[in-house]
């Protein structure tokens, strides 16, 4: 760590002792390259990315996912929504005639009570929801699971986003596919952004069943469940499980905010929180260490900082801002110091002068 030697040093010539390969260095390098890319098209098209450790990181999150919250989210539209009072409305994407009626009602009650709607972005239920409350005024934010690239870019969303009516977010990379895992874990966002939740329309598997019985568990946010002589069996169990059941006459509710006021607050699993580990599919990845890095080196600027300092900035696991801070310096981004034993780092000397 003390050879002095620059990135291209070693491209040109294998040096004595080091253990990272020829093209190992190339790929970090070029990767570096590519991501830069990536980002610059991302910001292009209006997508913004914001960590945990950023103020303007939703503090819904921060408080009700702890340490299941990921450190980055990547949005689109005005993030300020997220200040307001917002409610969850979710439900199967073949929902009953019935169901997306009673969706759309909602949604216009909460564009009516100043009330944001918060969902997935999926046909059926969530979109029903969503449009209804832009329609009449009010705002909605879609957590998506896929293709946050393709969905901010379509006619469908641009002019509400510009509008600042709708706020799209996710905490997968954006140009993700759809894949059932994501789908699950998009779950809890969907409750963690919301005052309180309403499950429209449920079977007895399927997301909309694992979120709700998720978010019952882990206590995020309390939840109803629409019942009435059209619901199905979903709907039945999820009102035994412990959901309030709700009638689907919209006309006779009281003000939301009266209505989830009244709600007992959920049960909170703290030694749950407390133990769990950050999801492995959000902190493992190669994408995720290089957004840490260049997040490190704006943060690092010409200062020294202890690991400790760092993974509690993050807030990550120690040992995993350890394990990176050591990729980076074998890629010679950072710079290691003994200080009596007490590991700290610093920008690499060839990057001090743009720090």
């Amino acid at each position: 760590m003390d050879r002095k030697l620059r990135p291209s040093d070693l491209l040109r010539e294998q040096v004595q002792g080091f253990a990272v390969s020829d093209e190992r260095l190339r790929l970090l390098l070029n990767r570096g390259a590519a991501l830069a890319l990536t980002v610059e098209r991302w910001s292009q098209a209006g997508i913004h990315v914001v960590s945990r450790s950023d103020d303007s990181y939703p503090l819904a999150l921060r408080r009700k996912l702890r340490s299941r919250a990921s450190p980055l989210i990547f949005y689109s539209g005005d993030i300020n929504i997220l200040e307001n009072s917002a409610l969850c409305v979710v439900g199967s994407r073949d929902a009953t005639e019935a169901s997306l009626e009673f969706a759309g009602n909602l949604g216009r009650l909460c564009a009516k009570q100043r009330f944001v709607v918060v969902s997935g972005d999926a046909r059926g239920i969530d979109r029903e929801a969503m449009q209804a409350a832009m329609d009449d005024g009010g705002r909605a934010v879609g957590v998506l699971a896929e293709a946050m690239l393709q969905a901010v870019l379509s006619r469908r969303n641009r002019a509400a986003i510009i509008s600042r009516k709708l706020l799209l977010l996710t905490p997968f990379e954006p140009e993700s596919r759809f894949s059932v895992a994501r789908a699950m874990e998009r779950n809890k966002y969907l409750y963690a952004l919301a005052d309180a939740a309403v499950v429209v329309d449920s079977d007895v598997k399927g997301g909309t069943w694992s979120g709700a019985i998720e978010n019952q568990k882990y206590g995020w946010t309390p939840a109803f469940v629409r019942v009435g002589a059209d619901t199905g069996a979903g709907n039945r169990q999820l009102a035994a499980q412990g959901l309030v059941g709700l009638s689907d006459k919209i006309d006779q509710f009281p003000p939301l905010d009266v209505l989830i006021k009244n709600l007992p607050e959920p049960l909170e699993r703290e030694a749950e929180f407390q133990f769990d580990k950050p999801s492995k599919s959000l902190m493992d990845g190669e994408a995720l260490r290089d957004f840490f890095s260049a997040l490190l080196l704006k943060m690092l600027g010409r200062d020294v900082k202890t690991t400790e300092d760092i993974a509690s900035h993050f807030r990550l696991e120690k040992q995993q801002a350890d394990r990176w801070l050591k990729e980076l310096c074998e890629a010679r981004m950072i710079e290691y110091i003994d200080d009596a034993g007490r590991p700290q780092w610093r920008v690499a000397e060839q990057d001090r002068s743009i720090a």
